[in-house]
């Protein structure tokens, strides 16, 4: 298969929504070098011509051919040396390539078989990649530690040369956070140290003790020892002339709010915990609390979860913020609500009758509530990001999108996500998203 033959395949599998929400979360990359090809599809097509001894020749042009055109084919070429068995041939390949990586995804999906059988032949080329100029090589040098050397093969040093690393490059900050994270999973008692000695830089530093406090292998007691280790910056200490108000989902609380500290380091972070779920009343105590806010801070950034977001459009606060981001909004409510009565089989006029009617699943639906939905209008002036999950049952796309129309929000959906963001990879993805956009800022 030819590299143009490559290339066909590549358009023939696109799916522009899919391509929008990559656009959104690589901001590194120039849109129009986005094709939108879902990744289990990428890696099938790389099994396929990996397998294809008799086009060998077509496959190793393609992978000569640097750089590649579009994002899709980094892509498939990151997969298609990650099946290469061979660890010289391997390397060479990964030597070649690592130079023409200029994204956090590719370099993330570059991971070759090969160097799980034969770690210690690694180790020379870690180093080497430690001490790189390019951002994604250092990136992915931090990466082959964190995958290969921190269980059996762990030993002491490798941690110290990952505390030695200082840049200020974002996606190498991360990586060496979420190194940290990892280590302090799976050893404990030789990473702490790194911790209680301030061995990070201070962004890096908290990040790492955020993503370890996410982490369910992490004890309740070894993550409440990490939080009396945070540190606070000169950026931090005095000068957050910002908040951060975090407004929850049902049965969520304002304890969230702290998950998102390490995300916008330079603001005040705090959530609201609303008496009841009435939207008139929690409405009300969201615009209560944004005046609060807005009295001592110059910038408010909403961060709104399912409910809340619904909550947030019913404060009509929107002249107190000056822009938002929205986790799987329940945002037509009306239609919501539609829905549970006609699964019930209730009507209108029924409801209408008895007030209010509980439901076998133990919702309550009100006519007074429906009755709101219908009267309130909704006013909206906040730039707003989106993000949903692909298989969310709650929310329908069209939903969103025809919100994200009519107020001009941008939408990102994450492929097999759904309405709760709470897996490990969710949580990672959400992270992703709003630090890609907070670095655009």
């Amino acid at each position: 298969m030819t590299i143009n033959e490559i290339r066909e395949r590549l358009f023939a599998m696109r799916d522009e929504k899919y391509a929008s929400g990559q656009i959104k979360i690589i901001p590194s990359v120039e849109p129009e070098r986005i094709i939108g090809v879902r990744t289990p599809e990428l890696r099938e097509f790389a099994k396929e011509l990996y397998a294809d001894k008799e086009g060998k020749s077509d496959v190793d042009a393609f992978l000569n051919s640097l750089p590649h055109r579009y994002f899709d084919e980094d892509q498939l070429h990151a997969f298609i040396i990650s099946l290469e068995k061979d660890f010289d041939s391997c390397i060479a390949k990964v030597e070649q390539f690592l130079p023409y990586i200029d994204n956090w995804a590719t370099c993330d999906q570059l991971s070759p078989k090969a160097f799980k059988k034969y770690p210690e032949k690694l180790l020379p080329y870690i180093d080497k990649w430690l001490s790189s100029e390019r951002t994604y090589t250092v990136r992915f040098a931090v990466g082959m530690l964190m995958q290969h050397f921190l269980d059996e093969k762990f030993r002491p040093e490798y941690p110290q040369k990952v505390s030695r690393i200082r840049s200020d490059e974002y996606y190498i900050n991360m990586m060496v956070a979420w190194y940290f994270a990892t280590a302090l999973a799976k050893q404990y008692d030789a990473i702490i140290p790194y911790i209680e000695n301030r061995a990070l830089d201070p962004w890096t530093h908290n990040k790492a003790i955020q993503k370890s406090i996410e982490s369910y292998r992490i004890t309740p007691e070894q993550k409440e020892f990490l939080k009396s280790l945070k540190v606070k910056t000169d950026r931090t200490a005095n000068n957050k002339t910002g908040a951060v108000l975090y407004i929850h989902g049902r049965g969520g609380s304002a304890k969230e709010a702290e998950r998102y500290a390490g995300l916008f380091p330079e603001y005040d972070v705090c959530g609201i915990d609303y008496s009841n779920y009435d939207p008139w009343d929690a409405g009300k105590e969201i615009y209560d609390e944004l005046a609060r806010l807005r009295q001592k801070h110059n910038e408010i950034t909403v961060v709104a979860n399912s409910l809340g977001a619904f909550f947030t459009l019913c404060a009509d606060a929107d002249k107190l913020i000056d822009r938002a981001y929205f986790i799987s909004p329940l945002i037509d409510m009306e239609r919501l609500i539609m829905d549970l009565m006609k699964g019930n089989g209730i009507t209108e006029e029924e409801l209408k009758n008895r007030g209010t009617v509980m439901t076998e699943s133990g919702e309550e639906l009100s006519w007074k509530y429906l009755s709101y939905v219908r009267d309130h209008r909704v006013r909206w002036n906040v730039p707003t990001q989106i993000l949903c999950g692909q298989y969310d049952d709650l929310v329908p796309y069209e939903t969103v999108s025809a919100f994200a129309e009519k107020y001009g929000a941008e939408i990102t959906v994450m492929e097999n996500g759904e309405h709760w963001f709470h897996t490990k990879e969710q949580l990672a993805f959400l992270d992703e998203w709003i630090l890609s956009k907070e670095n655009r800022r």
